[in-house]
């Protein structure tokens, strides 16, 4: 036990719950979903949904994520190094306002991952999620950004739009 054991156990990063407007709710291993409002922090393996119609913005140091409503979105790292955000249904926004050298910030879709490589202003969308067959998104406003989706990774830069419809890259 102790100090060390205690600092060891310390989430390296924690997002802040910020404005949000209809229901958020957060599960992780340890609970079910429950409601949780602004400034609750979220680490590592929370997972987060906002209701239909509703939508939250979470700020993790130089990062902002605006969900969309009937979102869900499962943090799997969230330390000093990486931010990997699983989005398994709707849509985000990722707005990266500084990026140390060696950060990584990832977001993993049913169709594929997306790597943001520098700051900027990212649009996500998961689609209605995998079952669904309908196709996921990115469009970079701002930025760059690396998209794998079975195959070769695609660079994205500003402007563009790139498809990812479970096979490939459109």
């Amino acid at each position: 036990g102790g100090f060390g054991a205690a600092w060891a156990d310390a989430p390296g990063r924690v997002g802040r719950l910020g404005e949000y407007v209809g229901d958020v709710q957060l599960a992780n291993e340890r609970e079910d979903w429950h409601p949780i409002s602004r400034n609750f922090a979220v680490t590592a393996g929370d997972n987060l949904w906002v209701s239909d119609g509703g939508r939250a913005e979470l700020d993790v140091g130089g990062l902002q994520f605006w969900l969309a409503g009937d979102s869900n979105v499962n943090f799997e790292q969230f330390d000093d190094f990486a931010v990997v955000a699983r989005l398994t249904q709707g849509a985000m926004i990722v707005r990266v306002r500084t990026m140390e050298s060696g950060d990584a910030t990832r977001v993993l879709l049913p169709q594929g991952e997306v790597t943001l490589l520098e700051p900027g202003f990212y649009v996500v969308s998961a689609g209605a999620g995998y079952a669904s067959g309908s196709p996921a998104a990115l469009t970079v406003r701002r930025g760059r950004a690396e998209v794998l989706a079975s195959g070769t990774p695609q660079l994205v830069s500003r402007g563009e739009t790139v498809v990812l419809d479970g096979i490939g890259i459109r």
